[in-house]
């Protein structure tokens, strides 16, 4: 294997719905079960306690809510604790496409983690993120993604779209999982939803094109009410709303 490979950390549930899709897994990665709790007693206070919980959600499904949120704590923790460079983070969903970026892809000179694979949504309303709006308006910022030819890093226009699912995320250097931790732990607002706590608060300044990891759910999302589908090149193949 290539000294320049990057590292996979795997987010996976001990769950039958997890055992099957690690079964599915193409690369070599690290699992830390310690990492993956799914007892919410073991969540700690100041998650529980600022963690937003809409009214329209069940029980378990803010517990799992809190979970999730408190897993990639202690996996960005652990990337600080070992000043550990050039790891992805990745839930057990997604399935590498990208080999070459697996292989010889670590980037040196960027100040902040990318990317690697998620879904692109209207940059402020959840009720305007139609298909129309996305074929109008995020489309095309995705043909300007493959219009560039020396360029698989590109800045998060945030004015333009936001994104969401956080499946496969590479921080270069662990002082940009740091970053995270003391925005984290500073943070006054309420939490919510992983991927979106990072993409409201704009933590994340890159992604890739093209996506390095194809996400997968197979219609069955163990965190979120309703399952996503197959998401590539920052759009869902199966979207129908």
């Amino acid at each position: 294997m290539s000294k320049k490979h990057i590292r996979i950390f795997l987010m996976s549930m001990d769950t039958e719905t997890g055992k099957q899709r690690r079964d599915k897994i193409n690369y070599i990665y690290e699992s830390y079960p310690e990492y993956c709790i799914t007892d919410i007693n073991l969540v700690c206070d100041r998650i529980k306690n600022k963690m937003r919980k809409p009214y329209n959600i069940n029980e378990n499904l803010y517990n799992k809510i809190c979970c999730h949120f408190q897993n990639y704590i202690y996996l960005l923790q652990k990337i600080v604790d070992e000043k550990l460079n050039h790891i992805v983070i990745c839930e057990d969903d997604a399935i590498l496409i990208h080999w070459g970026f697996y292989y010889y892809g670590r980037v040196e000179n960027l100040d902040g983690p990318i990317i690697l694979g998620s879904k692109l949504h209207h940059p402020t309303s959840w009720k305007l993120d139609t298909k129309k709006y996305f074929d109008e308006n995020i489309s095309p910022c995705i043909d300007e993604f493959t219009k560039s030819e020396n360029n698989n890093i590109h800045n998060i226009d945030y004015n333009k779209y936001r994104w969401s699912c956080c499946a496969c995320i590479y921080y270069p250097h662990w002082e940009d999982a740091k970053k995270i931790l003391d925005y984290y732990n500073n943070d006054k607002k309420q939490l919510t939803y992983f991927d979106l706590w990072l993409s409201k608060n704009k933590l994340i300044k890159y992604l890739y094109y093209p996506s390095v990891f194809e996400i997968n759910d197979e219609g069955v999302s163990q965190v979120k009410e309703s399952a996503r589908g197959v998401i590539y090149n920052y759009k869902i193949h199966n979207y129908t709303k």
